[in-house]
């Protein structure tokens, strides 16, 4: 579960280095959200996740799943659950895209209830 811990890593500590603490105060008002933001906006956010996936595989269905849910259940801020979701559609897991995975979307679906997260999980991986 190595590359589990460095991929979660990564994407902390890439988030963090790319957080506005200016802009998080708009962002959260603007979703109407209880959870924080860092303040990263969704174009550098795109980016850092497209070099970070890239740089960390996962090598089988179990070190997916177990990385998409740790960064959702783990988060502190509301993008590190932008970065579970991005990492549950990531191309390169296409393969495991089945039933399998409906409880881990149901997980995401039921804990996130908002349109921001619902939307994309249930109309692009349900």
């Amino acid at each position: 579960m190595n590359e589990v811990k460095s991929l979660v890593s990564a994407v902390r500590n890439g988030l963090a280095a790319l957080a506005d603490p200016e802009k998080a105060p708009s962002m959260q008002a603007y979703m109407k959200s209880e959870m924080p933001f860092l303040g990263v906006a969704s174009p550098p956010r795109a980016a850092l996740l497209k070099q970070v996936y890239a740089e960390h595989s996962l090598p089988d269905r179990v070190s997916f799943s177990t990385a998409v849910l740790t960064l959702w259940r783990e988060a502190s801020f509301r993008e590190e659950r932008y970065a579970a979701i991005a990492l549950s559609g990531h191309r390169a897991y296409t393969r495991w895209q089945d039933g399998d995975l409906l409880g881990l979307y149901e997980e995401m679906i039921v804990t996130g209830a908002w349109w921001d997260y619902v939307d994309e999980v249930a109309i692009r991986r349900v």
